[in-house]
């Protein structure tokens, strides 16, 4: 999982999902893709505000 934007299918993102996320972690962009490999979602980091507000969990 080296390149930058990737387009994975539902089943390999279900299998592979720590995998996945720890690349968007490190910037990289994840779009998710149905059967046909038609991009439907993505999965991008999260940027942080000036203030160093982030997502609760």
């Amino acid at each position: 999982m080296d390149r930058r934007n990737q387009v994975v299918g539902v089943r390999a993102l279900r299998a592979r999902l720590s995998a996945y996320l720890r690349a968007v972690a490190r910037g990289q962009t994840v779009t998710i893709g149905d059967r046909r490999r038609r991009p439907v979602a993505r999965l991008v980091p999260v940027e942080r505000s000036p203030d160093g507000e982030h997502l609760d969990r």
